[in-house]
């Protein structure tokens, strides 16, 4: 009996350290499954946060490129009535260049007018002056003629008178 008690004891002791072993091996397993929950749980976790970091930069950068689009816009904007603006000053310089030009021209061309028409004063007064002096010579020189036929019909008178006189 003894050895059937040995076998017994032994098996016991097999049966017992199996047990132990099966019960450090299920341990180990329940440890390694809930460190296994607990990595699952940690990487789910760190993957959620991984996730709202990235929808939180996305958003982030969406809104920048919204703030960049509006940004650029208002520069558009901005340089396009900019732009309006000096085109207008632009455009209103060259109006002020044109009405200068003009107003330049018609007053060269209303000296030209004034001069010319001092000159055409001039020249008539000139004329006139002429004239009359040209009449007033005329008006002596008929005198002068008048007077020399005068002067001749004396002369033929008194050569008539001094052919009788000398026929007689």
């Amino acid at each position: 009996m003894t050895l059937k008690k040995r076998n017994e004891d032994h098996l016991n002791e097999k049966l017992a350290l199996n047990l132990t072993r099966e019960m450090q091996v299920k341990a180990v397993r329940d440890k390694s499954n809930k460190d296994k929950k607990q990595r699952m749980d940690k990487m789910s976790r760190t993957r959620r946060a991984i996730e709202e970091s990235r929808r939180k930069q996305a958003l982030e950068t969406m809104q920048q490129g919204k703030m960049s689009i509006n940004v650029s816009a208002q520069t558009r904007l901005q340089m396009e009535e900019e732009n309006r603006l000096r085109a207008l000053q632009v455009r209103q310089q060259r109006e002020e260049a044109l009405k200068k030009r003009e107003m330049e021209r018609m007053r060269k061309e209303e000296e030209a007018k004034l001069l010319y028409q001092r000159k055409q004063e001039e020249e008539n007064r000139r004329t006139l002056e002429a004239e009359r002096m040209i009449a007033q010579l005329e008006r002596e020189e008929r005198e002068l003629i008048e007077r020399l036929k005068k002067t001749q019909e004396l002369q033929q008178q008194a050569y008539n008178e001094l052919q009788e006189c000398l026929e007689l």
